[in-house]
This record gives C-alpha cells, sequence and structure tokens, in this order.
C-alpha cells in the first residue's frame, strides 16, 4: 500500500536554505492533497524572517500566488552576481553527483541564464568542478559537448565512484576450491597506550572530543570550526571582532557538551576562527545552560559573567554584567506611565522657559541598594574569588527602575514636584518655582548625591548641546557623527542612522535621507550586508552632515495657541514642518508604502493631517 502523504512532510522556511527547492516541494503537497489555494497555503509553513517578509507584502501580492513566490524568491535568493559569483567558485566535494548538480542547476538559474545557455552553463561548470583527474576524463568522452546532461551525470557517478572505492580496509581469503578453510589476513589494530595532552584520557590528541572554545556574550549564534560540520547548506554573513565580515556556512543541529551539559543549537560554520579556538560559545548555548562563567579557563555554569564594556560618549570602561536571562523579563522600552518617551519629555523641556536649570544623579546605579536576600543573584567571579554585588550591577534594563524610584522621591514634596521634570537619572529644575539648591537637598534626604547644578547655556540637555547665539539658546546635536566602515551590516546601518537622526526635533532633510537608505539596504538578515548602493549613499550623507548638519534650532519654544502646519507630499514621502513665533519648533518626515497608490492629493491631506497632530502634542 502506497504511504499517506501527511502535511508534516513540509518543513517550515525561515529564511535561510534554497527558497526555490522548497517552494517546488510545497506545491507538489499541495497537488497531491488537491489543495487550490496556493497563496493561503504557503503562509502556513513561514516562519521567522520569511513569514516577516510575507506580512510586509501588499493584499494583492498576498492573494495571487505567484507573486508572493516570486517576492519570496528575490528577497531571499542570491541577486544574480552573487549567484555567478558562486557558481564560477562551485567544486565538487564527494557529495552525491546528483547533489552537486542540482546546485549548479539552481545557481544558474538565479544567475538568469536563459534556456538556450542554460544546459552549456551547467555542463562547463559541472566538468570543471571536479578533480583535474576526473575534469580531465569527462572532457574526453567523444561527444561531451552534445552528449545529454543525464548521460554526462552516469559517467560522473561512475567514475567519482572508482575514485572513492579505493579507501578501505583489505582481505586476503585464501583456501582451495570446494570449500576449503578460509583465513582471513587482517591488519592487527593499533593501540595507543600513551595520554591526551588536552583531557588526559587513553587517547590522541587528533581523537580527543574536547574542544577549545570561547564565550562571548556579544554573539547571537554559536559558531564551530568547520572540520566538525564538513557538508553544510546555506550561507551567511556575520561580523568579526574587528568589524570584517565573514562567509560562513549554515550547520544543522548540532550536539554540544560543556562541563557534563548537553545542548542542541543550531550552529554557524567558519574556518577562520581565532588563536586555534574550535567553537565560540555563544548567547543559544548559553541561554540553554542557564548562564556561565569562565574560570581559570573552564566553564561553569551559573554565575553572572563579568565583562569590560567600553563607553566611548564618556569615555570609560563599564564593568558590566550578562543579566540576558533578566531583562527578557524586564520591560525596557520607555513608552509607558513611568518612563516618558524621550520626545515628549523633550517638548515638555522646551516649553519650560530658560529660568531652568539641570540636576543629574551622580553614578545613578550605584546609588541603588540591592536587599540582602537578592544578593546571591548578583554573583560574579573576579580573579579567582566569588563576590557577591550589594548595589544594582550594570547591565540591567533598568531605566524603569531608576525612573520609579527618582519620580517617586521628587514627589514627595509638593512644591519640588512641581518644579522638577524628570528622565532617568536627569531632572530639569524650575527655578521660578525652586531652586535647584532646594532639590538637591530634597534628593540627600533620600540618600540619592547629585552632581552640581548646570546652567543650558553651555550645558546639555537630554543628549542636546545648548549654547546661546546672538542672544538665543541654541540646540545642536549632542553626539558625533559616526564614521563608517567599507561595508556594514543592517544592524550597523541602522545603528548609524538612528545616531544620525536619533530623537533630535529638528533634522531636515536628514530623516528622509536615512529612511530612504534603509529601504534600499540589501539583504534580509541583521548580520547582512547592504550593499554597494547603500554604502555610497551613506557615506555621501555623512560627509554632507559633516559640512552642513540640519540638526540645530531654538531651544526655547513658547506655549502658544497658534501656529502654522507646513506640510507637503511626494511620491515617495511625506514631510510637515511646526513655525512658532515665525521659528521652526519641529519637523517630522515619513516614506510611503511601495504599494501607496493613492491619488498625490489624498497623500497631502494625510500629510496635512500628520502635521496637526504634530502641532497639538
Amino acid at each position: 500500500m502506497a504511504s499517506k502523504i501527511t502535511m508534516d512532510m513540509i518543513k517550515p522556511f525561515t529564511g535561510e536554505g534554497d527558497v526555490v527547492s522548497w517552494l517546488k516541494k510545497v506545491t507538489l503537497v499541495a497537488k497531491l492533497q488537491k489543495i487550490v489555494d496556493l497563496a493561503s497555503f504557503i503562509p502556513l509553513y513561514l516562519e521567522g524572517d520569511a513569514l516577516a517578509l510575507y506580512l510586509e507584502m501588499g493584499d494583492e501580492d498576498q492573494e495571487c500566488a505567484a507573486k508572493s513566490q516570486e517576492k519570496l524568491k528575490v528577497a531571499v535568493s542570491d541577486d544574480p552576481f552573487s549567484a555567478f559569483g558562486k557558481l564560477v567558485q562551485l567544486k565538487w566535494t564527494g557529495e552525491p553527483v546528483d547533489v552537486y548538480t542540482n546546485e549548479i542547476r539552481r545557481l544558474a538559474g538565479l544567475a538568469k541564464f536563459d534556456k538556450v545557455g542554460l544546459e552549456n552553463v551547467v555542463k562547463l561548470t559541472f566538468v570543471n568542478g571536479f578533480p583535474d583527474n576526473l575534469s580531465v576524463a569527462l572532457q574526453r568522452l567523444p561527444n561531451v559537448m552534445t552528449m545529454a546532461m543525464s548521460e554526462l551525470i552516469s559517467h560522473a557517478r561512475i567514475l567519482s565512484s572508482k575514485q572513492q572505492g579505493g579507501v578501505g580496509a583489505v582481505t586476503v581469503r585464501k583456501g582451495g576450491e570446494g570449500g576449503g578453510a578460509k583465513h582471513e589476513n587482517r591488519a592487527r589494530p593499533f593501540q595507543f597506550r600513551g595520554q591526551c595532552f588536552r583531557c588526559g584520557g587513553p587517547l590522541m590528541i587528533k581523537d580527543c572530543k574536547e574542544t577549545q572554545g570561547l564565550v562571548d556574550t556579544g554573539c547571537s549564534t554559536s559558531v564551530l570550526h568547520s572540520k566538525f560540520v564538513p557538508r553544510c547548506k546555506g550561507e551567511v554573513y556575520t561580523s568579526a571582532f574587528d568589524g570584517s565580515h565573514i562567509k560562513c556556512k549554515v550547520a544543522d543541529c548540532v550536539e554540544l557538551g560543556v562541563n557534563g551539559k548537553c545542548v542542541t543549537v543550531r550552529t554557524v560554520v567558519s574556518n577562520q576562527l581565532v588563536n586555534g579556538v574550535d567553537v565560540v560559545l555563544g548567547v543559544d548555548v548559553i541561554d540553554q545552560l542557564g548562564g556561565v562563567t569562565v574560570t581559570q579557563g573552564k566553564v561553569d555554569v551559573g554565575i553572572i559573567p563579568l565583562m569590560a564594556v567600553e563607553q566611548p560618549t564618556k569615555n570609560k570602561v563599564r564593568p558590566v554584567l550578562d543579566f540576558w536571562e533578566l531583562n527578557v523579563n524586564v520591560k525596557c522600552h520607555t513608552g509607558d506611565d513611568v518612563t516618558d518617551v524621550c520626545s515628549e519629555t523633550l517638548r515638555k523641556w522646551r516649553q519650560t522657559g530658560e529660568n531652568v536649570s539641570v540636576v543629574d544623579l551622580k553614578s545613578a546605579y550605584l546609588q541603588l541598594s540591592v536587599d540582602e536576600k537578592l544578593w546571591p543573584y548578583q554573583l560574579v567571579n573576579y580573579k579567582g574569588q566569588t563576590f557577591c554585588l550589594t548595589r544594582l550591577g550594570f547591565g540591567l534594563n533598568s531605566p524603569q527602575i531608576m525612573s520609579r524610584i527618582l519620580k517617586t522621591v521628587l514627589s514627595k514634596d509638593e512644591k519640588i514636584e512641581r518644579a522638577t521634570s524628570s528622565y532617568i537619572d536627569d531632572i530639569l529644575v524650575n527655578e521660578s518655582i525652586a531652586s535647584a539648591d532646594e532639590v538637591i537637598r530634597h534628593l540627600n534626604t533620600f540618600g540619592l548625591i547629585t552632581k552640581s547644578p548646570e546652567s543650558l547655556n553651555g550645558g546639555a540637555a537630554l543628549g542636546l548641546q545648548l549654547q546661546r547665539v546672538g542672544g538665543e539658546l541654541m540646540f545642536e546635536r549632542g553626539n558625533t557623527v559616526p564614521e563608517v566602515a567599507d561595508m556594514l551590516t543592517r544592524r550597523e546601518l541602522f545603528s548609524v542612522c538612528g545616531t544620525l537622526v536619533g530623537h533630535y526635533p529638528i533634522a531636515g532633510w536628514l530623516r528622509i535621507a536615512c529612511s530612504y537608505i534603509k529601504r534600499r539596504a540589501s539583504g534580509a538578515r541583521w548580520e547582512d550586508p547592504v550593499g554597494e548602493q547603500s554604502m555610497m549613499m551613506v557615506k555621501e550623507v555623512i560627509e554632507r552632515v559633516k559640512l552642513d548638519d540640519p540638526v540645530r534650532g531654538n531651544w526655547c519654544v513658547p506655549s502658544v495657541k497658534h501656529g502654522v502646519v507646513w506640510c507637503d507630499a511626494s511620491k515617495i514621502a511625506m514631510g510637515v514642518v511646526l513655525e512658532i513665533n515665525g521659528k521652526i519648533a519641529e519637523d517630522a518626515a515619513w516614506l510611503r508604502k511601495k504599494d501607496d497608490f493613492n491619488h498625490i492629493n489624498v497623500a497631502e491631506l494625510e500629510a496635512a493631517l500628520k502635521g496637526v497632530n504634530l502641532a497639538i502634542r
């Protein structure tokens, strides 16, 4: 009886691997199951990045199976240039000949070779990809260029099996005809009587399964040396310690053992690990182990790792604890009633006037004592000894904790509460209501120590640098314009754009430029390179910002009932500018969606509504 076709024959597609083969299999299963609505069937087996890509499609693309499949192929598959580059370098590595041929056809198809030239390209790549002796033997076959590909594969299969068949044990049998005695003359196996230099076991070091590992909490996926996983599928780019990008492969699930604990993970495979390291233990392994620490070269489970992290903006090195397991349960975003959104707080501060000063807590997080019963949860290992921290360690997503404590302390005095507005550990004091010295004394009463108060002129507030120019208090960028490498990943590009625009109330053309660069970035995963075109654009933008930074404007924004909203729209973007008393107070811009085909009048109306919404905040 024929086996029944079941739905679990299809593995979910996450964006990694051969999307073309996967789509063919899905189509075949749908045909066998007599499923007509393929457009609704395919999304059921999409996960991760692939599902996110599908959800970003327009309704028209989602309802059409052909369009949604084409979108997946374009986004996940290699572009023609990358595919051709891989095709040129493709070599036979001992896998079944049919598998090797299928990979050639896949890459040639992605490289956009037509039906006429496809067979010749496949045949030439197929023959030249074999070792020299097999390649020459195939080239000498009669009429090889007119031979059918199926026949050429058969010849290659025979030749490759002969080459591989020479490896193995030799057995000599002796005896007369008619069933004489048979004698097997096998070589006696070698018995090693020494000791492994690495693990101390009774084996040679080449047979030792204990490896040298590097614990890296900045690595999301563990990396394994290619000698342990000779055959992999799929490719991915990953960032090295020095910022360079390395092409790696993706392995199936691998079992790793650490101090008697075994975990199963899907690793990245590379042959370029540093200083003889065999495996880099990333967050995926540390997560399953429940946290690790390294003591005298050995990995121990349970103690929080202590790391030294450089903070370039303050020219300091912070001792940071890896609280990643706890952080997943701590709400760290600033969009609730406890920790105000930075841009909203900035609007409030700009309307306070100029008779204000800024008070900042001194070593804010180190002033937060931890209850003694919680000390065991802050254990660290330093120079061979175990310590428990009695103050809140760096590394916890604690803006919410800091904000709640500070707001509670300020609310203890009605006058102080009316005179102050806080954001994390920064406090703006309206000296028309209470002086900065009064606020400092109030904070000292509750054990909070502050720095000396600063005036706005020549100081900083919420990441903005302030300076009086021509009698008016002006703001400008508080951070330095970042430098970029020759190639960035999507993660790095988005970080650069965030640094350029940030929460600044006025950024002009820079907003839409950064949004457009992010949209045009190549790749689907965070670690994928963004491509030459995006790199050219981001470098041009950075050079322009260095010459004429649009992040600048008046600090003080009076609270008025009337203002002017300027708005406009094009087929690419919408932008609004809020003008108060003849001066720009704030601007904003948004890219239009790719599938936004509304009339320009509708887009202009939407821009006007966004401008009004900006004005009434």
